[in-house]
């Protein structure tokens, strides 16, 4: 594959890479660092590609459709409606459980809060907590946001890069990893917790609560304090998440020192990075929350403090939803779930401004933790869009110019040593020109050797008629009309079609010796008819196709699908039950090609290439030039 910067796709079959037995190298040329793809994962990806079977177009599913009976027919539509039935009288069920459960919960609500109709059950006013002013502190706290989840998405990719690299899979030393990452957490969360000092309960300032507002104690943590006294940091770090939470969400003052919530940003910021990827879940939503929620209340104590007077409780939630969106890059499912956390609609403005500039910001820098962590387990996925500078390139610039194709007949030898010797899940087939030239040839050259127009003209019908679908007409039959041009006709005008066509016979000539593509044969249907022995004997196979729609074939589709569903057997114990006779056989590649298959022009635009990748779901296309020959492949 060709050396690129930003903009090619990921070539994991590329020919260079056949040097590791049980580990391919590869290039991202998407991203900006190299990965290994491990035999399990390369398994997967073997497993992926025999998903979409049952969908392709060849001989052997043509004869399934074709021999199924019109009820069989009838009774398979008829079941799938009958699932798809039952799966809504069940969802309907579920839907009415549910409803009447909240209408029971809503009219004991009604009753405990009789004399607040409009409150909220969250203990939050009535009252708006923010003014519009406020919300240019907002936008640069969206900013703040996605400058911090840009810089966690990039060193939590480069830590979970080397952890593959040098760990790999090896469970020994993963759970040695895990091992010591709860050592340094406990030392990191617990000496400097003995450093900060103890603060007076009492010295919490408790929100101002009317009727309608919830006063709750805030869940502190002594931690070696007096009684009456709290640990500031062990609040945050020795108490569950939920209850860490509600200490940074709380509408009560002088809970928390500026330099005790920039410590613990700081602290559990780093920890994050380390913990997320480890071999134990370690998660990465609370504690995004609990990072924004702690950066955002240190945020609103400065503008309480130095600009005007605002809540800093309303910050540290503003905070968690910029810190998810510029890690996360979620949109409406983030802003849904903030909004259910508060119980109110008056937050929604300043969470819909903060999440959208959070993610518009770290958008700039690099993509999601998720699809970064998509990339390293080397799941078959592309983003919504192709890179800008896709546009300026051709599929040309991108192909592996190395593909590895096969002939519509192939001995078994030549089809083992390929699987054993390449790590590619799809192989081209191209076309074998003796298969489909015309039977009447004897009888158009006959019909050549007459100078009558008519006669040529009939003669070339016939050939057309007879002809392989993958092949232009014979090239006799432009012979033919080429005498019958410099027998018939004189003067510049007939040289110069008799030239035209005489190039017309040279380009047929080329194209029966390039690799023209004619179909597209997986890895996995290749090991099934080795492993049920649908050989023909060497130089049997016949030239016209139609008689594969007639006859037999060695194996019924429905056997097809189920054994691509079972796990098959490997190159080695294939060539070991096979006897030396068996490996001088043939197998037929017809029936059980895909002829539909996916193709690209060498110059046409690397973004339609994408796109074509994107929308129809590909793992590789073929790149063909004018002629239909092969030129090369692009994976995705």
């Amino acid at each position: 594959m060709k050396e690129s910067k930003d903009y090619l796709l990921l070539d994991l079959n590329s020919e260079e890479n056949d040097e590791y037995d049980n580990e391919v190298d590869t290039s991202l040329t998407h991203r900006r660092h190299s990965k290994k793809v491990s035999a399990k994962e390369k398994e997967s990806m073997q497993a992926i590609e025999s998903l979409d079977f049952s969908e392709i177009d060849n001989i052997l599913l043509r004869k399934y459709t074709n021999q199924l009976k019109r009820s069989e027919k009838i009774m398979k539509s008829l079941g799938k409606w009958v699932i798809c039935t039952l799966i809504g009288i069940i969802v309907g069920i579920v839907v009415y459980c549910l409803k009447k459960s909240v209408d029971e919960l809503q009219e004991l609500k009604f009753h405990s809060i009789e004399k607040c109709p409009l409150a909220s059950s969250s203990g939050l006013p009535e009252s708006f907590l923010y003014t519009y002013t406020e919300l240019i502190p907002f936008c640069i706290m969206g900013i703040i946001g996605g400058l911090l989840g840009a810089l966690y998405v990039y060193m939590n990719v480069r830590i979970n890069y080397y952890r593959k690299v040098y760990l790999g899979n090896r469970p020994l030393y993963r759970l040695a990893e895990v091992a010591i990452i709860v050592l340094l957490t406990s030392v990191i969360c617990f000496f400097p917790a003995m450093v900060v000092n103890c603060r007076a309960i009492p010295n919490i300032v408790q929100s101002s609560t009317d009727v309608c507002d919830v006063a709750e104690e805030s869940p502190t943590v002594q931690f070696f304090c007096p009684k009456d006294f709290y640990n500031q940091l062990a609040s945050l770090t020795f108490t569950t998440s939920e209850n860490a939470l509600k200490l940074l969400y709380s509408r009560d003052s002088n809970i928390f020192t500026a330099g005790t919530l920039f410590g613990f940003t700081v602290m559990f910021f780093l920890l994050c990075v380390v913990t997320s990827g480890v071999y134990v879940a370690s998660g990465i939503f609370i504690p995004m929350m609990l990072i924004g929620g702690a950066w955002g209340r240190l945020f609103g104590k400065f503008i309480d403090a130095y600009i005007l007077r605002v809540d800093p409780s309303l910050y540290a939630l503003i905070g968690s939803a910029a810190m998810m969106g510029g890690s996360l890059r979620m949109t409406i499912s983030l802003v849904v779930i903030i909004v259910e956390l508060t119980e109110g609609t008056q937050y929604l403005l300043p969470v819909i401004l903060v999440v959208m500039i959070s993610k518009w910001t770290g958008d700039a820098f690099n993509e999601s933790i998720y699809e970064h962590l998509i990339e390293l387990k080397h799941i078959p996925y592309l983003p919504s869009k192709p890179s800008r500078y896709m546009s300026k390139l051709t599929v040309s610039d991108a192909m592996a110019t190395n593909v590895i194709t096969l002939p519509e007949v192939v001995s078994v030898r030549q089809v083992l040593e390929v699987l054993h010797n390449s790590p590619h899940n799809g192989f081209p087939v191209v076309l074998l020109p003796h298969l489909h030239e015309s039977d009447n040839s004897t009888n158009n050259n006959n019909n050549n050797n007459n100078n009558n127009n008519k006669s040529n003209n009939d003669s070339y019908q016939s050939s057309s008629g007879n002809s392989s679908p993958f092949l232009p007409n014979s090239p006799d039959s432009f012979r033919s009309s080429l005498n019958s041009d410099y027998s018939v006709r004189d003067g510049s005008a007939t040289f110069r079609q008799s030239t035209n066509k005489l190039k017309e016979v040279q380009l047929f000539q080329s194209q029966k010796e390039g690799k023209v593509l004619c179909g597209l044969i997986l890895r996995s249907q290749l090991l099934i008819l080795i492993k049920h022995r649908i050989f023909i004997e060497a130089g049997s196979a016949q030239a016209d196709m139609n008689f594969l729609q007639d006859v037999d074939l060695p194996i019924d589709h429905r056997l097809f699908v189920t054994e691509l569903a079972s796990k098959l057997p490997t190159i080695q114990q294939l060539s070991n039950n096979l006897t030396p006779q068996q490996m001088d056989m043939e197998i037929d590649l017809r029936p059980y090609m895909n002829f539909a298959v996916v193709s690209i022009k060498n110059y046409s635009s690397l973004s339609e290439a994408y796109k074509l990748f994107r929308l129809v779901g590909l793992r590789h296309v073929v790149v063909v030039n004018v002629f239909n020959q092969i030129v090369g492949s692009v994976t995705s």
